[in-house]
């Protein structure tokens, strides 16, 4: 009688690429801030560690404070959020803010 063979072992399954940055446009101000801030906490619910903020047109405190929340609702819930991208009008109030780090990209702090 002959032996079956016993199939080779898989390889082990490689980590899930980076899923894309959750993409934040338009204004993120105090008059939107209460209107975009569910579907940035679903986001982050839904495990976005990234954030594209590179279409977004207008920024004051309400919508930095709102991005902040969000960093640290991530990390306590174990994750974290990279702010990825930033246009000029989140440069410009996180340089008044002296926040810059915050915002810079990836590997280049």
């Amino acid at each position: 009688m002959r032996k079956k063979s016993r199939p080779a072992a898989a390889a082990p399954a490689q980590a899930a690429a980076d899923p894309a940055p959750f993409v934040l446009q338009g204004e993120w101000t105090v008059v939107q801030a209460a209107g975009n801030r569910p579907a940035l906490l679903a986001a982050i619910e839904s495990g976005t560690t990234r954030l594209d903020l590179s279409r977004v047109e207008e920024f004051d405190s309400a919508g930095l404070q709102l991005l902040l929340a969000a960093r640290r609702s991530a990390v306590q819930r174990g994750s974290s959020l990279a702010f990825e991208d930033p246009s000029a009008a989140v440069r410009a109030l996180c340089a008044a803010y002296h926040l810059d780090e915050q915002f810079q990209p990836r590997g280049a702090r």
